[in-house]
């Protein structure tokens, strides 16, 4: 993996310089390529605290993105409060106002971590696209207990983050204390917005200038203004995410089910899986002094008490069709 020559200071081997301020541990021994096969060693890069009773009760989301998505990214973060880490893929030439655009979003978006990754070419970028690598890398940042990894172009509700640490509390204190809040996955249902055929926007940038409108719900903000959109058939109906083409992706998730009964159950388990299921999900990632290891098999997996308890990406995959199936 390459890094980039004017940077100052040493390079991490990541395609992420040493100018992040990241602490990596045991770097000479991290893997090249994440597998299932080295699992053991996948968490020498994390940033999760050693000292377990220093990890905050809190959400990070983690995603990646090429440089001509980032605008996506400012969206984002006015609906999410809490830590965001994003790698983002560049070449040579964006690379050179990375200081620049990075400065632009930290003013906007103090709790967003942003990390450039240089590609090798644009081959790689067309026909191999590393996508697991960087979600990876961006997950190596995560120091909160959970952990929501999504694709760019998904927008969270607004205060999601809260909301989800609210559902995560209530479980922990519900009457199955048997079973840490650690041990539990929650299933996030995605919604997308489909168009007539003369849509109000025609690309990326006209799209998000619409939706940044103060008081806008052309991507709803809330429960209500969402199923006003699924309603809504003359501009732009809202449905289930994928529902009307790959159904298998997050078919068993029921979003619409889960969001006529949301008044009286905001949470639910997921009754049954099917071949293909890969669902926005949030794990536990870095341990508090409350985990619980014993469900995990340790040899296996790392037996340090601070490494994250949910896996790593496989980086065998690239591209971007079927990637998160390993869930």
């Amino acid at each position: 993996v390459r890094t980039y020559d004017k940077w100052k200071g040493k390079k991490n081997g990541n395609g992420i310089p040493d100018a992040t301020n990241a602490n990596y541990t045991n770097v000479l021994s991290k893997p090249k390529v994440r597998s299932i096969h080295n699992t053991g060693k996948h968490h020498y890069g994390s940033q999760c605290s050693r000292n377990l009773a220093n990890t905050p009760l809190s959400i990070t989301l983690v995603t990646q993105t090429t440089f001509d998505r980032l605008p996506v990214l400012s969206f984002m973060c006015k609906r999410w409060s809490s830590p965001i880490s994003v790698v983002v893929y560049v070449n040579s030439i964006e690379l050179e106002s990375w200081e620049r655009i990075k400065l632009e979003f930290y003013g906007d978006c103090p709790n967003m971590m942003l990390f450039p990754y240089e590609g090798i070419d644009k081959s790689e970028k067309l026909n191999a696209f590393p996508i697991n690598k960087l979600r990876n890398l961006a997950l190596n940042q995560v120091w909160t207990s959970h952990v929501l990894v999504v694709d760019v172009d998904f927008i969270p509700s607004t205060g999601l983050d809260k909301s989800v640490m609210s559902t995560v509390k209530t479980i922990n204190d519900g009457q199955n204390k048997s079973i840490p809040y650690n041990q539990y996955a929650l299933v996030v249902p995605a919604f997308e917005r489909l168009f007539p055929l003369e849509p109000p926007c025609q690309n990326l940038r006209d799209c998000l200038s619409i939706a940044k409108t103060e008081g806008s719900d052309f991507i709803p903000q809330s429960m209500t203004s969402l199923r006003s959109c699924i309603t809504d058939k003359g501009n732009g109906e809202c449905i289930a995410f994928r529902s009307n083409n790959f159904v298998r992706g997050h078919g068993p998730t029921e979003s619409n089910e889960w969001l006529q009964k949301n008044d009286t159950q905001n949470h639910r388990p997921v009754s049954s899986f099917s071949d293909g299921y890969e669902p926005y999900v949030i794990t536990p990632w870095c341990p508090t002094d409350n985990s619980n290891r014993n469900y995990i098999p340790l040899k296996k997996y790392s037996q340090d008490p601070w490494a994250p308890l949910s896996p790593y990406y496989d980086e065998r995959f690239l591209g971007y069709d079927k990637n998160k199936v390993q869930q």
